[in-house]
């Protein structure tokens, strides 16, 4: 089968997988991170399984299979499954190590857990943009090629040296410690096929792992016979008592999946803890997952809120300003209405009394305005022509200015013209000031 035609089978799986349980809200963020990961990790297969316990537990969607590593220039496969929990990509998956026949969980492992719980900085930070199973995977198997998660389960010692002469064993190869290479013990289950290299991996005792919650069957078979380990309790294994670590979905910061004291690390110093089923750490996580969401929505909430308080706050110190502008014009407005009444009743006053004054002299008929411009006394007679006569010598002695200017008349015929005339006005307007003191007197 080319590879072609081996993912075209895993495709149809999978969307038979997902046309089944459809427990997912974002299906196709999940189909497409599925296929680009099994396109990249042809050693994975999709399946479906639970991974709580309970009367109905719900399927989700797991994969199955290795991780390739690469430990002192040599290739291992990692056992792994990959759960996608129904708030993927909002939340990240959950990975497990899962060991196979001759294989145990190395003790104090930093990334995993003695039940074989992935941890890794990645997971801690996940976030539904940036990050994807491919991403994923990658970050696995370069972590687990620094420092593999697994190692050989034979019990037996190394046998003592003597002085100076240096112990003939097998290399660290894929994450497994030093192991005699001499006489390993026989298998009393025989020779069984192995999926995984088994490069300085002497056959060893078959023993119980850690327990695979859901319907999980080896990579590759179909029964649970294979070097998949059955479904069961986890026993403590090795020298090391049993160790749990807190639930990575703890008590913790909202921003924070994993616990902060580790920085995304499974706890180093505690060494004896009660197992804790992993349903609760799957249950954990669904509502740690949608405390976060809550949370985040608040604070987006409360973002908005408060940018639409500030804004009403700005647009109300605006209105209030503006109100300020507004009682200040309509004041000066009231002013000149004010004014305008006042200047209204005197307008009114003066109109009256110019119609009480032209009531009282129309006569009626013909007006004639010669008599009516002609002096009624012989003062005012007297006045008129003084006036006129105190007019005309002013223009003359413009003219004469200008004629000496121009340079038409000489000084001295000037100045005597000047003088006669000067003395001629002044005398007039003499008179007109006696006359009009002679009115003023009279009336």
């Amino acid at each position: 089968m080319t590879s072609q035609q081996h993912f075209q089978q895993l495709s149809q799986q999978l969307d038979a997988i997902l046309y089944n349980i459809r427990c997912y809200r974002d299906g196709s963020r999940v189909r497409n991170d599925v296929l680009e990961l099994l396109r990249n990790t042809p050693s994975l297969q999709p399946r479906s399984g639970s991974l709580t316990k309970g009367p109905s537990p719900q399927n989700i969607l797991y994969l199955a299979g290795t991780v390739p590593i690469s430990y002192n220039s040599v290739q291992y496969n990692i056992p792994v499954n990959i759960w996608i929990i129904e708030a993927y990509p909002y939340s990240p998956p959950i990975a497990y190590v899962t060991p196979v026949q001759g294989m145990i969980i190395k003790p104090k492992h930093r990334h995993v857990d003695s039940n074989g719980v992935v941890y890794l900085p990645y997971l801690s930070t996940w976030s539904a943009s940036s990050c994807n199973l491919t991403a994923l995977v990658a970050t696995m198997s370069k972590v687990f090629s620094d420092d593999p998660p697994v190692r050989s389960s034979g019990p037996t010692p190394p046998p003592q040296q003597p002085p100076g002469q240096q112990s003939n064993s097998y290399p660290a190869q894929g994450g497994y410690p030093p192991q005699q290479p001499q006489q390993p013990p026989p298998n009393p289950y025989g020779q069984q096929p192995n999926p995984y290299p088994s490069q300085g991996y002497p056959p060893q005792q078959p023993q119980q792992q850690q327990p695979q919650y859901g319907q999980q069957y080896p990579y590759g078979q179909s029964n649970p016979q294979g070097p998949y380990p059955p479904q069961g309790p986890y026993p403590p294994q090795g020298p090391y008592p049993p160790q749990q670590p807190p639930s990575p979905y703890g008590a913790q910061s909202p921003n924070q999946q994993y616990p902060p004291s580790h920085g995304g690390y499974p706890p180093q110093n505690q060494q004896q803890q009660q197992f804790e089923d992993p349903a609760i750490v799957a249950k954990r996580n669904v509502s740690m997952s949608l405390t976060q969401k809550i949370q985040a929505q608040m604070h987006e909430f409360n973002g908005q809120m408060t940018k639409s308080i500030d804004g009403l706050m700005a647009t109300s110190g605006s209105l209030d300003a503006n109100s300020v502008a507004l009682q200040d014009q309509q004041n000066a407005l009231d002013r000149q209405k004010s004014q305008m009444d006042s200047d209204i009743e005197g307008l009114t006053q003066s109109f009256d009394q110019l119609t009480e004054w032209l009531n009282q002299n129309d006569k009626g008929g013909f007006v004639d305005i010669d008599a009516i411009t002609e002096p009624k006394d012989v003062l005012a007679k007297q006045l008129l022509y003084l006036v006129a006569e105190d007019a005309s010598i002013e223009d003359t002695l413009y003219y004469l200015e200008k004629k000496l200017t121009n340079g038409d008349l000489d000084v001295d015929q000037f100045l005597k013209t000047v003088r006669t005339l000067s003395t001629e006005q002044f005398m007039k307007r003499a008179t007109i000031r006696r006359i009009h003191e002679k009115q003023r007197g009279g009336r």
